[in-house]
């Protein structure tokens, strides 16, 4: 704390220069962050004691009981002795794709066996890259923890910008700016009263500035608060997504395949979305294959000419099998959809109906249907190649095809959703789907997470869901907090409680008969997707500038692994970032091939940091950090190789053995 700060009182001119020369500093580098406090219009009134130390009044209260000096020693004090700190998981190579888990698997055992390596329980060093305080008050708490923690990044949380506002007469803000400047740091405000969108913005500020340093981040508190509590729920909850989703090199090899194959024939059309959609004269039915799809079958046969009706995925089988031909097929995966929609072809024909899929799903399921229409996911490579335009994408639409579905309602313009069978967990029942879903089919392949997580049922009382559909949860819950405003959601289905879509039983609908039915309007909707011809194609598939971007990428990554000497430093971490998450953004090809790497290099990167961080000597822990450069180096290597070969197949129309595309 910087005792100058507080310890004589000045007078009101010296606070007026102190606040000017705050706010030029703002203006200077956090411009909104000025504007706003500008606008601010203050409740409480700054005050000072007898010995000039300062206080915040409202309603006859002292914010800090007069004695801001023993307030903040004491709760630093306590705070230093017991630390609240956020650490990772334990990240074993088993979790990531083979290409990181043979990059990561060598690290161990080379730290084994050529170092006897020990793992304690804490990071050795305390030193963080992040941290998070909530409550700003007069600030006198900053300085400190600043100095002690070593912080790149400081996020500062608070309901409103009050104590703010006072702390610019009494707190020296330019010497902090300056202090996190000379560091190659940053401070970043999140001033809401809600913790869903503070929770949104750390999960954005954390992959835009440095995924792979989350372990052992600060969480400090300077005052009680009811946000703070309802922040602390949703972030021990939800911290498990905030390094969700990264992807792997693998994944994006298969997704370059499925999206050339899918678009080189120049038969399809491409997801645009509409400007301003016109208004649709009756409601979406999004329908998943949830368990609780049984029970509502019915009433969707009996209703499904009085809506669009939407298939997410496997819901195709219950549906065809019911009577109920849907007007769009929602797919989203890019392996084991064809043998979905096979087991429902087989008995009954979805030719005429028409697909939306992600380009990069595989195309023995796309070539299935007459009319297709193909959205870009915005995190795969193939989207800069094909697109780079974020009209072509569906937002929010990770991890599931419900998501995917609902996201696409509503970027069409339905005002009233209905979601059927979009349980995401269980309910009263152990049942994982629908009953005549294929997962029920003799063999079918089914990769099912344990239901171990409790959450609200949308009825009330608990259900219980998986990892995955926890995420699916809340990427659905930023889909209806982000979109627009007069949109009605109803959730009829048995499963997990979704904020922001109203539970409704669904023999409590009643919805309109539409005099002229819906086949001209689902007509269209689909004429309102443009053609991609095979010119569209041609223009963006070229193997030379592909290999090239491929080639630069790897080279930059390389440069940074080389100069990394120090295991403690995190400048190296912040230019990793850049390059993986900070293309140029008029770059299409930069954006692929960081796309195409970043998933299974941060993963690698977030490992070895586990692993290096918590030896138990700082001998130890650079002995280390030499062989985790020397395996990742390796990794660049084998990466780049991979990549390029398996470009120089699809060029010549052919593809590469899915055990060697998968092998290192």
């Amino acid at each position: 704390m910087d005792s100058e700060t507080v310890s004589q009182q000045p007078t009101k001119e010296d606070r007026l220069r102190l606040r000017e020369k705050n706010m030029e500093a703002f203006r200077r580098i956090y411009p909104t962050v000025a504007d706003l406090v500008e606008k601010h219009a203050p409740l409480a009134t700054l005050v000072f004691n007898d010995d000039g130390e300062p206080d915040l009044e409202f309603i006859g209260q002292h914010f800090y009981g007069g004695d801001i000096k023993g307030y903040t020693k004491s709760q630093i004090e306590s705070y230093r002795q017991s630390p609240y700190r956020l650490f990772i998981p334990h990240i074993t190579a088993t979790a990531l794709d083979t290409y990181g888990q043979y990059s990561v698997q060598k690290i161990i055992d080379r730290t084994q066996d050529e170092l006897d390596f020990e793992l304690q329980k804490e990071r050795l060093l305390p030193e963080t890259f992040y941290l998070i305080v909530q409550g700003i008050g007069l600030a006198p708490h900053l300085d400190e923890l600043v100095e002690w923690t070593q912080c790149r990044n400081l996020i500062l949380m608070d309901a409103n910008y009050e104590g703010f506002y006072h702390s610019l007469e009494v707190y020296d803000w330019e010497k902090l700016l300056t202090t996190m400047e000379q560091r190659n740091g940053d401070i970043f405000f999140f001033v809401s009263d809600n913790p869903r969108l503070i929770l949104d913005a750390l999960r954005e500020r954390i992959r835009g500035s440095c995924v792979t340093a989350l372990d052992g981040t600060y969480v400090y508190q300077h005052f009680v608060s009811s946000l703070f509590d309802e922040f602390a729920k949703m972030f021990n909850k939800d911290a498990q997504l905030l390094l969700t989703g990264l992807g792997f090199f693998y994944d994006e090899q298969i997704m370059m395949r499925n999206a050339r194959t899918n678009l080189a024939d120049g038969t399809a059309r491409f997801y645009l979305q509409p400007a301003q959609p016109p208004a649709r004269p009756c409601p979406a039915f999004v329908v998943g294959c949830g368990p609780s799809l049984d029970s509502s079958i019915q009433y969707l046969k009996e209703n499904a000419d009085r809506g669009v009706v939407i298939s997410c995925g496997s819901a195709l089988g219950p549906l065809m099998a019911a009577g109920i031909k849907p007007d769009f097929q929602i797919e989203m995966e890019n392996l084991e959809v064809a043998t979905v929609l096979e087991f429902v072809a087989k008995e009954h024909d979805i030719s005429d109906i028409c697909l939306v899929a992600a380009s990069t799903v595989e195309n023995e399921a796309s070539v299935m249907f007459k009319e297709r229409v193909f959205y870009h996911r915005a995190a795969l490579c193939p989207y800069p190649i094909y697109s780079n335009d974020p009209r072509h994408f569906i937002r929010n639409l990770d991890p599931t095809v419900v998501n995917a579905g609902l996201g696409f309602v509503q970027e069409l313009g339905f005002s009233e959703i209905y979601l059927f069978g979009v349980d995401m967990g269980q309910r009263g029942t152990d049942m994982h789907h629908a009953a005549v879903s294929y997962h029920y089919t003799e063999g079918a392949i089914i990769a099912q997470s344990p239901f171990d997580i409790v959450v609200p049922a949308n009825f009330g009382g608990k259900a219980r869901t998986t990892s995955g559909l926890f995420w699916a949860i809340d990427s659905l819950q930023r889909l209806v907090n982000q979109g627009p405003r007069h949109v009605k959601y109803f959730n009829c289905s048995n499963g997990a409680l979704i904020e922001g879509i109203q539970p409704k039983l669904p023999r409590t609908i009643e919805v309109p008969e539409l005099p002229d039915g819906k086949s001209e309007l689902v007509q269209s909707i689909i004429k309102e997707f443009p053609p991609f011809t095979k010119a569209d194609f041609d223009r963006c598939w070229n193997l030379e500038r592909l290999a090239g971007a491929i080639d630069q990428a790897s080279d930059d990554v390389r440069d940074v692994l080389l100069d990394w000497k120090d295991f403690s430093a995190t400048d190296p971490k912040i230019e990793l970032n850049s390059i993986f998450y900070h293309p140029p953004v008029d770059d299409a090809l930069r954006k692929f091939a960081t796309l195409m790497l970043r998933g299974t290099f941060n993963m690698v990167f977030i490992a070895a940091d586990y692993y290096v961080s918590r030896a138990t000597t700082r001998e130890l822990a650079e002995k280390a950090h030499a062989i985790f450069i020397e395996e990742a180096l390796e990794l660049v290597e084998i990466c780049r190789d991979r990549a390029i070969e398996h470009m120089k197949v699809l060029d010549a129309d052919e593809f590469l053995p899915l055990e060697r595309l998968k092998n290192p």
